[in-house]
């Protein structure tokens, strides 16, 4: 009996938690100014939501490890239980990231916001779906700092 709670209790110490916000700091070589990057893996799907700065404003982007699509691809996005949203989301030259968020309006007073006080963050990019547990994003990203 003893061993099985003790294997229990070793098994539940390493799950890791859904929500884990990676936030790396970095010397921005351009500027000399300190930045940081904020990184969520899905719990469901292979590309990670990534909130950093760009041209002094906080833009979030979706990456993925492998090419997706070229210059536009079509997306739907969706927090909590709101009305999914559609979207033709730009990509970078690799075709790896997937600027969804480019077209808003102010992505760092929106989208970011919306980030930090939603639970749930469904995406559909192309034929990649992605669900991500928002849980921590007020904490992980609330030292994001663009100047």
């Amino acid at each position: 009996m003893r061993v099985i709670a003790s294997l229990a209790a070793l098994w539940v110490l390493t799950v890791p938690c859904l929500a884990e916000w990676d936030v790396q700091a970095f010397q921005d070589r351009m500027t000399d100014r300190k930045e940081a990057v904020a990184t969520l893996a899905p719990k469901d799907g292979t590309g990670s939501v990534v909130v950093g700065c760009m041209n002094g404003r906080i833009f979030p982007r979706v990456s993925f490890p492998a090419r997706i699509g070229v210059y536009e691809i079509g997306a739907t996005y969706r927090f909590d239980n709101t009305p999914v949203e559609m979207s033709i989301a730009r990509l970078s030259a690799n075709g790896r990231d997937v600027w969804l968020w480019m077209g808003a309006p102010d992505p760092s007073a929106a989208i970011v916001e919306r980030m930090r006080k939603s639970k749930r963050l469904r995406v559909q990019i192309g034929d990649h779906f992605l669900d991500y547990d928002l849980a921590g994003a007020e904490k992980a990203l609330a030292g994001l700092r663009c100047r």
